[in-house]
């Protein structure tokens, strides 16, 4: 009886934290927009990266770029929690309140501890309830959710030296939007499948929440298209993890090409629209 009291208790939590993430934003859909399909390693390391990023941009004294950069991984480190398999106690509004406190005057100190106790894993519930109705009140503007994706040179992270698997992608084209591209024009070898799998299943899953985050960003107009692409880019991104960490290059391939067309559709029929 023990056990299963567990189990419906950190059932119970999981659920809540699903509806607190999905918000009256998400009406009618709340239930299709997040799926529990990050495993506890995957999660664990992406949170740690994370909140490495947020400590990083909070140095000294925040840019407005890193300020930006600190609020796009917070509201990450949300999302991650609910993607993942476990249930994480306070973990997403923590988060969230992270995301909240580190544009406010004030509240940098506030935000540093909160970003070194969400790397630690420390957080735990404390009754207060951060809301995602809204999206855009953790980070205002889409295009910041997607600038990671750009080249180092543009502004964006860059890929992990594991995933430089040529000289463009170790130079002028060392990015996650390039790397997703060239694995879509040509299939992986086998060597390089085995090589690059932990990077890329982590690729992929980071891919699959920012696509779940993404439908909250919906224009007022087409927003079912936006919302169907979005969903389309977390599924691809699942499926290009579930394929690396099975070193299948033919299936990397597949999904690599569904991540790649997805991206595009939406960029196709949504950019520079409000």
């Amino acid at each position: 009886m023990r056990t299963y009291a567990r189990k419906f208790v950190a059932a119970a939590a999981l659920a809540a934290a699903v509806c607190l993430l999905a918000g009256p934003g998400a009406a009618g859909d709340k239930d299709q927009v997040w799926k529990q399909f990050l495993p506890a390693d995957a999660y664990k390391e992406l949170v740690s990266r994370a909140a490495k990023n947020i400590d990083e941009a909070l140095t000294g004294t925040p840019s407005e770029e890193a300020i930006k950069k600190a609020q796009f991984n917070a509201l990450m480190i949300a999302a991650y929690a609910v993607s993942s398999t476990e249930a994480h106690g306070g973990m997403p509004e923590a988060a969230l309140r992270l995301a909240k406190a580190v544009g406010q005057k004030g509240k940098l100190d506030e935000a540093r501890k909160t970003a070194e106790a969400l790397g630690a894993g420390r957080v735990t519930a404390d009754g207060g309830k951060a809301k995602f109705g809204d999206a855009k009140a953790y980070l205002a503007d889409r295009a910041d959710l997607m600038e990671h994706f750009k080249t180092k040179m543009k502004g964006g992270e860059g890929i992990h030296p594991s995933l430089q698997s040529n000289i463009r992608l170790k130079g002028t084209q060392n990015g996650i939007e390039e790397k997703l591209r060239a694995l879509a024009m040509k299939k992986i070898t086998e060597a390089g499948a085995k090589k690059e799998s932990a990077e890329l299943a982590l690729l992929g899953y980071r891919a699959a929440v920012v696509g779940e985050v993404t439908y909250f960003y919906a224009p007022k107009k087409n927003a079912q298209e936006w919302h169907e692409l979005s969903l389309a880019m977390r599924d691809a991104g699942v499926a290009l993890a579930d394929a690396a960490k099975k070193q299948d290059a033919e299936a990397i391939f597949k999904a690599a090409n569904s991540l790649n067309s997805s991206c595009n559709q939406c960029h196709s029929a949504f950019r520079g629209k409000p």
